[in-house]
């Protein structure tokens, strides 16, 4: 399973951007999304910004984000 996570567009290299999510840095094409500037916050899979997220969007998912990393390890009985 893929887990989607905010990052932020570092730089803009024709249809690519440079895309850190905190955890790794990878360029993602921006086909999707022309209009995705240097500094946006972006939700990206398979290496294609799928939307530009406000800041408070992408805050309250990586809240939820390590909210799950930060869980318990096993399932309830």
């Amino acid at each position: 399973m893929c887990l989607s996570r905010p990052g932020r567009v570092l730089r803009r290299r024709g249809t690519m951007v440079e895309v850190d999510t905190g955890e790794q840095v990878r360029w993602c094409s921006a086909l999707a999304r022309p209009e995705v500037r240097t500094g946006d916050r972006v939700l990206t899979h398979a290496n294609l910004v799928l939307t530009i997220l406000t800041d408070d969007e992408a805050a309250e998912m990586e809240d939820a984000v390590a909210e799950l990393l930060d869980g318990p390890a096993r399932r309830p009985d």
